[in-house]
């Protein structure tokens, strides 16, 4: 997948030249994680790496056929994002009809395509409305080095 638009939002593949430094960061440290081919493991990351970044991290779960998504923990700044706290909950049990949002795509595409994803624009599902403006990442994950089991999503 080439970088380019989604329903008003940038994404990159990647690192874009002007994203916020924090997740430069972040992204700079997974790229470092895993070995040749193979993805990261969770439990290679050290959390102590990016500690001004755990209150605007979530980890979510992932299952497959077909693939869905729960959230195993959120951050203070997450949560309040979101304006309630959903760890331990399947996405599309939050948001009817999940997948057929630009963010279920996004996701499964982090998931299908093995590679990170980096937006920068509007919310695309429910969030507080002053927050007109974000940056996310998404990371993935998997214990085996091939199949994504979990997507860490970094949101300012």
């Amino acid at each position: 997948m080439p970088d380019g638009i989604w329903a008003g939002e940038h994404f990159v593949i990647g690192a874009p030249e002007g994203g916020d430094q924090r997740l430069k960061a972040l992204f700079a440290y997974w790229l470092t994680l895993g070995k040749a081919a193979n993805l990261p493991r969770r439990t290679d990351f050290d959390s102590t790496e990016v500690p001004r970044l755990l209150v605007k991290i979530a980890l979510q779960d992932v299952v497959r056929d077909p693939i869905r998504f729960r959230y195993r923990l959120m951050g203070s700044d997450v949560i309040q994002l979101r304006e309630s706290n959903h760890t331990g909950q399947w996405l599309h049990e939050i948001y009817p009809n999940f997948e057929q949002y630009i963010t279920y795509k996004r996701l499964a595409t982090v998931v299908e395509e093995r590679r990170s994803i980096w937006c920068i624009g509007q919310p695309t599902h429910h969030s507080r409305s002053e927050f007109r403006l974000r940056e996310l990442l998404h990371l993935p994950f998997a214990d085996d080095g091939k199949s994504v089991d979990t997507l860490l999503t970094a949101v300012l």
